[in-house]
């Protein structure tokens, strides 16, 4: 295992001589990564269906837990606080698949053990930051990548963008005297496309999908319902104004 903090090999044994004892020892025993990206899911009006759009990688974060001990130890650590305290970019490599392509870290915390009884054994734990700028960089490049579309699939996007906006849905809930939502009811809405008929489901709702723009008449076509409910749906909205109705008997 190779892991490199600036000029401070994490993993390393110290030998004055070929022949003399090591004068330091340093492992490492865990490391953690957490990378992230960042996905929004965007709704289109009309559709049944969301789209979800990558916003690019988060800066990664790497947990490292080690142990240090020998003569130079407390040196050693003494080095790696004064990077923590500097709050300053510094140079990262591993030989670890998943935090290869760390460069440059930022040490966000740093926790030292010590154990009673033990001179020279320390054990730590750093808490690591892949430093913004490289991770800004690479966000920019999956931007790029998505500017470079062929331009005919984008065209054809913006036509059923531009489509979805002009539908909407008119919907509402039947409710009989007691309040309490009325099933297998006819309801009969009324428009610019002419009169259609649509059920009740057992929660006593019911829906038109894609209704065009203009000015609708919502009633129920059963005895004992006869309010009327005015309903205005406008291209582009967000949902039918007024679409929904709850009648009671």
């Amino acid at each position: 295992m190779d892991i490199k903090l600036d000029d401070i090999d994490l993993v390393k044994r110290v030998q004055p001589t070929a022949a003399g004892p090591y004068s330091e020892i340093r492992s490492v025993s865990t490391i953690d990564v957490d990378d992230r990206r960042d996905v929004v899911e965007i709704r289109i009006p009309g559709a049944e269906g969301n789209a979800l759009q990558d916003m690019g990688r988060r800066a990664m974060k790497i947990r490292v837990v080690g142990e240090v001990w020998g003569k130079t130890a407390r040196s050693t650590l003494e080095s790696l606080k004064e990077k923590s305290d500097g709050g300053e970019a510094i140079s990262f490599t591993s030989d670890l698949l998943a935090a290869a392509k760390v460069s440059s870290v930022v040490i966000e915390r740093l926790v030292i053990d010590q154990s009673a009884g033990v001179p020279d054994r320390y054990k730590y734990t750093l808490f690591l930051k892949e430093s913004t700028g490289e991770a800004e960089e690479e966000a920019g490049e999956d931007e790029s990548e998505a500017e470079e579309e062929p331009p005919d699939q984008t065209e054809e996007a913006k036509e059923e963008a531009a489509k979805e906006t002009e539908v909407d849905d008119i919907s509402g809930q039947v409710l009989d005297a007691e309040g309490n939502p009325a099933p297998n009811l006819a309801v009969k809405i009324v428009g610019p496309d002419g009169e259609r008929v649509v059920m009740t489901d057992e929660e006593g709702k019911y829906q038109v999908l894609d209704a065009p723009g203009g000015e609708y008449t919502v009633s129920v076509d059963e005895e004992g319902y006869e309010k009327e409910t005015k309903v205005t749906v406008k291209k582009g909205s967000g949902g039918g104004e007024g679409g929904g109705e709850e009648d009671s008997g």
